[in-house]
């Protein structure tokens, strides 16, 4: 009897660690992420004469899984917060010239709240999109064609018959089992869906650019997602690099998010990742072929992320960036 108890005894306490356990992560996915993050730029004084330097930098902005409550701006030259009109991404011009004779700083800390996106798993209905926004994102864009290899490919996967949430899952689930996340050799880092198509290897950018590319080919409209990752296990930390992702329109629960890349180097999230988003990263803009004013004309990014620096209108590209986050 005693024996009894005792075997009775251990598997309850397995049962109540095990509960505990599943709770503490329910709660972590549901818990709002507030965050401080600092994206600083330098560019070392310029010896040679100029005229006008300019520095851009995208800003967050507020939309149904994130939160920015302030931003503070910090520089030694002139700057104005302006929007792109085509995605509406937010961005900060810095402009300089050589009359400072120094360094130029740029410090801009943001105070954001990253909310988990679970529209698909909690089965809630999501935004109506506006009808000429998704218009754009059935386009294609300059390295993500919506014909040719890429439509071929996409339409090997699925039939006139299959629901919109069918079809992006059968996007999903071959990108997942035949690309692999390799940043080694050239061609990779660029979003080029055709070198995606052909080599089936890259980072996040080359395997969100061929799921979009799938995606408009047969009808659904879909877009780029850009930002930076954070740690759920760290408080704070130096942020290595960018990190990306896609979306993907249903009329039912409007922009359904998906992260191949990420389930890719964590099969364990492969699940949750499409449909699903965690709460451990930050966007900052939306887009390919983002056209942006400067002082010396307009300009086209394949994607904007990184601070893009200009001297008399050329791209200069000796600076040095530096991004930080820190839970509060």
């Amino acid at each position: 009897m005693n024996l009894v108890r005792t075997i009775f005894s251990i598997l309850l306490l397995f049962f109540v660690l095990g509960c505990a356990k599943n709770t503490r992560e329910q709660q972590n996915i549901k818990n709002d992420n507030h965050f401080q993050f600092t994206y600083s730029v330098t560019v070392p004084h310029i010896s040679t004469p100029f005229t006008t330097g300019e520095i851009l930098v995208p800003i967050p902005r507020t939309n149904d899984y994130q939160v920015v409550h302030d931003v503070k701006i910090e520089t030694n030259g002139s700057y104005e917060v302006l929007q792109e009109p085509e995605y509406n991404n937010k961005y900060a011009k810095i402009l300089f010239s050589d009359s400072l004779q120094s360094d130029i700083n740029l410090t801009v800390v943001i105070d954001i709240t990253r909310k988990i996106e679970d529209n698909y798993i909690t089965q809630k209905k999501g935004t109506v999109e506006q009808t000429d926004i998704l218009k754009r994102f059935l386009q294609a864009d300059s390295l993500v064609p919506i014909d040719g290899v890429v439509a071929s490919a996409a339409s090997a996967l699925v039939a006139d018959s299959m629901t919109t949430i069918e079809k992006a899952q059968a996007f999903y689930d071959n990108l997942y089992k035949t690309m692999q996340y390799d940043k080694s050799g050239e061609g990779w880092g660029r979003g080029d869906a055709l070198y995606a198509c052909d080599i089936r290897k890259g980072n996040c950018t080359d395997f969100h650019s061929l799921f979009i590319g799938m995606a408009r080919s047969v009808g659904i409209p879909a877009r780029f997602l850009i930002g930076f990752p954070t740690s759920p296990e760290k408080d704070s930390s130096v942020v290595g690099g960018y990190h990306c992702w896609a979306e993907f329109y249903d009329t039912v629960y409007g922009w359904v998010p998906v992260d191949i890349s990420e389930a890719v180097q964590n099969p364990e999230k492969k699940e949750f990742l499409f449909g699903n988003l965690d709460n451990d990263r930050l966007m900052f803009s939306v887009g390919r072929d983002i056209k942006i004013l400067t002082d010396s004309g307009e300009k086209s990014f394949n994607f904007f992320i990184y601070p893009q620096v200009f001297i008399d209108g050329k791209p200069y590209n000796n600076f040095i960036k530096k991004f930080e986050f820190k839970k509060l």
